[in-house]
């Protein structure tokens, strides 16, 4: 009896190991996991919008209208956070953007991006390229930054 129980509990073991190191299973979850964690390119730009000063935009920029529209975009709409991205860049007070940084230059790459991905590029050359003093205090760029280096890596 000792020896059937030690070999159900032998087979049960290696089952489970086996079931434990498949690939497949260590993909589907670490798939899971990311898909989880993606941000959204909608809630990313807000979290932008939202860290800069409001005195940081031209003011003819409505803010709250953005808000509301980058808040209903659809998580693969490249074209529409292309163009939001756009108002975005475009409503900042030049003082507010460091030397020598074109915002004709840059929408002008930023009207090419077709995915998510590529506007998430142009978005991270924005934040860079924003003065460090237009931002809120406390506001995170590398959080924002980390989130869209998710970003350009979603297909």
């Amino acid at each position: 009896m000792k020896r059937l129980i030690s070999f159900i509990l032998l087979v049960s073991f290696a089952s489970f190991a086996a079931m434990a190191q498949n690939p497949m299973n260590q993909a589907k979850s670490a798939a899971a996991q990311t898909t989880a964690q993606m941000p959204s390119i909608g809630s990313v730009l807000g979290d932008l919008g939202n860290g800069i000063k409001p005195e940081s935009f031209m003011s003819s920029f409505k803010m709250p209208d953005w808000l509301k529209s980058a808040s209903a975009l659809n998580p693969t709409d490249a074209a529409g956070a292309s163009s939001l991205l756009s108002q975005l860049g475009s409503g900042l007070n030049p003082s507010s953007l460091m030397k020598g940084f074109s915002v004709k230059d840059w929408t002008s790459k930023l009207k090419s991006a077709t995915t998510v991905s590529s506007v998430a590029t142009e978005a991270e050359s924005l934040v860079k390229n924003i003065n460090p003093t237009a931002f809120k205090s406390g506001f995170d760029t590398k959080k924002l930054t980390s989130s869209l280096d998710m970003l350009k890596t979603a297909k």
